[in-house]
């Protein structure tokens, strides 16, 4: 017999607004100096990067929109912000003014970006667009200048609304239902030759067992080549995530087939992909190359103990295999490469007498990340978890539950002009507590970068503007294309956890703080400069990261220094034509981040190298004196 813990329980943790006067703040978000520095670290040893510190960007974050509903997904975040080469921005997200448990007034909020001004406008129809209680939006601008909504209904309903309107930005939105099908969790992309083809991917009702092949819940796939006024393809099951792959319900248990939300969909021209993150199934992507007519089938990840969904209590460590959490992310890239990155998951497996025991764990210390050139069944990682005081432990005692997902969770991915691949994820932060129990660590938002096609990343950056100790940032999405800037928004609020899953919800699980009322979530715009003044940035025998603060800078330097062992080393600056002009000789540092101040108001204004030697290594940062 095989059984599944399917939430940890009890292992031990090793590690009320007037929508007719809503007016928004456009005032920027002052955040510290962003710098995406490259690391030259391969995925052997990845996990043992840290944040470098301030840089040459400035970076700020705008609110445009708020709500008192905070759960923006109950996995993968959908595509809810989207820019057109015109400038414009627009902005969507489940919102609510409602204080309450019931949310009556939960539908799509939406924002708009004027490309002249800058200025965000919250749309007049807040905080729904829809004319019934909605959810899950994913925004899409099409081909001819237009823009549209899918999301859905709730109340026993449960099926796809469509709002489109033919001006971005403004006009009356006109709504119309996707199909009469009782279809949830929707994500949808827009794709084909001229921008006007719309693929929807959604999950059935679990009481229509018999015209979904008996499964308790299957992804169906819709597409309509006139962005939405007609569909050719209805309630489509595929090939590959059928009965024939998945088996039908289990219906001793209940448990479903498809673990909700836990999908991805985006299209480029005649390419559209989408990917199924279950935590206890593989991850699988589905990939068209001729607009949706004909699919492949690719398993990223094997799952090898697929299906058991007895729940039992028993822990044990002596086998693992690495899985999602279920939130996920899909890319494709110019070549038409499909880019997937997920939080994970470890499943842990015993064999007891032949009593075989699962049980599942987010405390993992990386995310998943996988692109087509790696081949079926090998990914890989990125987006390292951050020790920030280097001490090789998960300072964690307590974070908030978001269904208990993985540290690091919640990633999307944008692609840059150069062929840059970016993700951002939500993280716990480990040195940031909340000001209410000074135990339960916040997430913030970072970013990673990765220019070889995801064979090395760069360091995490954290991208919480504000008071970073009291932010619990969530939710983050990344307009996918990317020139100068990455654009994305995400949900914040100063209280770990998430409120509604909470409301009649299971008892608190160990080691995670639950949110027990409602408060105010802002909705933040962030622009992060990608045209980057980096430094040199190297592995040697002992530093491993050095940061100049501030640079440019007037003549009061602080470096920091990263070092793996304790060692001396010798710091000298030198000018454009190779001269000393500064030393700072014989220095013995501690293992861990040190700090030397230096004081460089004597020199002239101008480009500077600072240099630190450990035996014959040199690591070199450039610095501008002002």
């Amino acid at each position: 017999m095989k059984r599944v813990l399917l939430v940890m329980v009890s292992c031990a943790m090793a590690y009320g607004l007037n929508a007719q006067v809503k007016v928004l703040d456009n005032t920027p978000i002052e955040l510290k100096n962003i710098e995406i520095t490259d690391a030259v670290v391969p995925n052997a040893q990845q996990g043992k990067v840290v944040t470098k510190p301030a840089g040459n960007s400035k970076a700020a974050g705008v609110t445009v929109g708020s709500t008192y509903y905070d759960l923006q997904s109950n996995s993968a975040v959908q595509d809810r912000i989207v820019m057109n080469s015109n400038g414009d921005i627009s902005a969507a997200w489940t919102a609510s003014e409602e204080n309450s448990t019931s949310f009556s007034d939960r539908g799509t909020g939406y924002s708009h970006r004027d490309p002249t001004t800058l200025a965000w406008t919250l749309s007049p129809d807040y905080p729904r667009i829809e004319d019934s209680r909605c959810g899950w939006a994913s925004l899409l601008y099409d081909g001819n200048g237009g823009e549209l909504i899918v999301s859905h209904t709730t109340a026993g309903l449960e099926n796809l609304k469509l709002n489109k309107r033919s001006t971005i930005g403004t006009g009356t939105w006109t709504q119309k239902d996707v199909s009469s099908d009782k279809l949830t969790w929707s994500r949808s992309a827009m794709g084909g030759t001229d921008g006007n083809t719309l693929h929807i991917i959604a999950a059935t009702d679990t009481a229509d067992w018999a015209s979904n092949q008996n499964m308790y819940r299957s992804i169906v796939y819709y597409r309509s080549q006139d962005a939405g006024s007609t569909f050719d393809k209805v309630h489509v099951i595929l090939p590959g995530i059928d009965s024939a792959a998945y088996g039908q319900s289990r219906t001793t248990f209940g448990k479903s087939t498809m673990d909700i939300d836990a999908y991805a969909i985006a299209a480029s021209g005649n390419t559209v992909a989408f990917a199924i993150f279950n935590r206890w199934n593989d991850i699988i992507l589905m990939k068209s190359t001729d607009n949706g007519n004909n699919w492949t089938k690719t398993i990223v990840n094997d799952f090898p103990y697929k299906n058991f969904f007895e729940v039992d209590n028993m822990c044990d460590s002596s086998h693992r295999h690495l899985t999602t959490d279920g939130a996920g992310a899909i890319l494709i890239d110019g070549n038409g490469t499909a880019h997937l990155s997920w939080g994970q998951s470890e499943v842990r497996n015993n064999d007891i007498d032949g009593d075989e025991s699962f049980f599942l764990t987010p405390f993992t210390d990386s995310l998943g990340y996988w692109n087509e050139t790696m081949g079926a069944d090998n990914p890989s990682t990125c987006g390292n978890f951050v020790d920030k005081n280097m001490n090789n432990v998960v300072d964690i005692t307590n974070l908030g539950d978001y269904f208990q997902g993985g540290w690091l969770s919640y990633p999307n991915m944008s692609l840059g002009a150069d062929g840059s691949v970016y993700v951002v994820y939500s993280a716990a932060a480990e040195d940031t507590v909340w000001a209410s129990d000074f135990t339960s660590a916040m997430r913030h938002i970072y970013i990673v970068r990765s220019k070889d096609g995801g064979t090395t990343w760069s360091e995490p950056t954290d991208l919480t503007p504000g008071e970073p100790d009291l932010s619990e940032s969530v939710y983050p999405d990344l307009i996918d294309r990317s020139d100068s800037k990455i654009r994305l928004i995400y949900q914040h609020d100063w209280h770990p956890s998430v409120y509604v899953p909470q409301i009649n919800g299971p008892a608190n699980p160990q080691n995670y703080t639950r949110q027990t009322q409602a408060t105010v979530n802002d909705i933040i715009y962030l622009e992060v400069d990608t045209t980057l003044n980096v430094g040199i940035e190297k592995v040697i025998s002992s530093v491993g990261e050095t940061s100049l603060y501030p640079n440019p800078s007037e003549g009061q330097v602080d470096l920091t220094i990263k070092v793996f062992k304790d060692v001396r080393v010798q710091v000298y600056v030198t000018n454009l034509s190779g001269q000393v002009v500064y030393t700072y000789q014989n220095t013995p540092l501690k293992v861990g981040k040190n700090n030397v101040s230096m004081d460089l108001s004597g020199l002239q204004a101008g480009m500077y190298f600072v240099n630190i030697q450990a035996g014959e290594s040199i690591l070199t940062d450039k610095l501008i004196l002002k």
